[in-house]
């Protein structure tokens, strides 16, 4: 009869102190001061060739067999580089701005140059002035961009603004910027497009731009960063990039808005008869017979208002 030995069993308990490895990371980047998503941030395993792009809400995600904890460089255009370590599988980052931005990449006439590089005046508009809701691409250059002064002269829908880069350098000629779309050259010509039913305010040429498809806008100011184009850079060029396809990397985003919009201060203008009034006193001033008789005063009455007329509430979507 055979013998039956038994092997006892050992169980080895793993130390806690083993680092724990997790092959998914994911997390946010933020601006630290207004806790805003920052699109298109760059972060990285340092030490390593392993990076990611953050999308349209600031989330990234990362898919490694690294060791927890390690350490992520985080960046992004206009902020300081930080680092942060990653000891669980979910983190936010929250940058925050840098004072010094010679490294950006700013679009220029003949191509694109790090900011260090460039001898002229070149301005980018901020990323936040292009997410705000806008009617044309010119109201977000309001307040946007030192030396760039941008006036509406009319409240008429659709009316153009006046935009001057560092004055006016004409007395004669016209004193608008010039436009670049894309790489094309737009000429705004403002002063020539109108209604064709009157002498008003002209229509804004550029107003058929989205401002939600604009990428950058960034401003050349001064002769050695227009000289590219020469005497029609002569009052400052705008260089638009519109929105594109990235290769390797699909994004659908959707944003819409509605609301109503109404009058808020109805002015208080003279009725026919008062107008009438005003008329004659101006004669009697200028020691002229007056205009309107007191029976053509009363016949005018209340007259028109025309305010109401043309003025309704109405609903605005997009």
């Amino acid at each position: 009869m055979g013998l039956l030995l038994l092997t006892p069993l050992v169980i080895f308990a793993q130390s806690s102190t083993e680092p724990v490895i997790n092959s998914t990371l994911d997390g946010r980047v933020i601006d630290a001061k207004t806790k805003t998503p920052l699109d298109g941030a760059t972060v990285q395993i340092k030490g390593t060739t392993h990076k990611a792009s953050t999308d349209n809400n600031g989330k990234f995600y990362f898919k490694t067999g690294q060791k927890f904890p390690y350490t992520l460089l985080v960046s992004f255009v206009g902020y300081q580089t930080q680092e942060t370590l990653a000891s669980e599988s979910s983190i936010e980052v929250g940058l925050v701005e840098g004072e010094s931005q010679l490294s950006e990449v700013v679009i220029v006439g003949y191509g694109t140059q790090k900011r260090s590089d460039i001898t002229g005046s070149v301005a980018t508009v901020s990323k936040n002035n292009l997410t705000q809701p806008a009617v044309a691409f010119d109201n977000l250059l309001q307040g946007a961009v030192s030396g760039v002064a941008v006036t509406q002269s009319s409240g008429q829908p659709g009316s153009t603004a006046t935009i001057r880069i560092r004055g006016g350098n004409s007395i004669n000629f016209g004193n608008d910027p010039l436009y670049v779309i894309d790489g094309f050259i737009v000429y705004n010509n403002n002063s020539y497009s109108n209604t064709a039913a009157g002498s008003g305010s002209g229509v804004n040429a550029l107003s058929s731009i989205n401002p939600s498809d604009i990428e950058s806008i960034d401003v050349l100011k001064d002769a050695s960063a227009t000289a590219i184009y020469g005497s029609r850079g002569a009052n400052g060029v705008v260089i638009i990039t519109t929105r594109r396809g990235k290769k390797g990397k699909n994004d659908i985003n959707y944003s819409a808005y509605a609301g109503q919009q109404k009058i808020t201060n109805k002015l208080s203008l003279l009725n026919a008869s008062q107008w009438a009034a005003l008329v004659n006193d101006i004669n009697v001033s200028d020691n002229v017979a007056k205009t309107f008789s007191d029976s053509a005063m009363t016949a005018l009455g209340q007259g028109s208002d025309w305010q109401s007329s043309a003025l309704r509430d109405a609903t605005i979507q997009n």
